[in-house]
């Protein structure tokens, strides 16, 4: 397959959309994760957890590894999912309250 077959722009272009969108969640989930690690929800080990993990995967992404790539495609997908869910239940939650 020629490198530059539009396939392989189409698959740049999906790759660089998540990754921009696993870059907004990140920072995010790292927001949230110091949020937590203030208010003594999670320790210092958990908060190390959170960015380190994400820190990972996108150095292993920006190397262009296949399973690291479909990594930042469904944690992507999930936390959208997850905070749609959050969404619809606060909203549910405040409007029967």
């Amino acid at each position: 397959m020629d490198k530059f077959s539009p396939e392989n722009e189409k698959r740049e272009k999906k790759f660089k959309i998540f990754l921009f969108a696993f870059i907004v969640l990140a920072v995010v989930n790292g927001g949230l994760g110091i949020n937590e690690f203030l208010r003594n929800e999670i320790s210092f080990y958990g908060l190390l957890f959170i960015i380190t993990g994400h820190f990972f995967i996108l150095i292993f992404a920006l190397r262009r590894k296949r399973w690291a790539e479909w990594i930042i495609i469904v944690i992507v997908a999930f936390q959208v999912i997850m905070y749609l869910l959050a969404f619809i239940f606060w909203t549910i939650y405040t409007f029967f309250s």
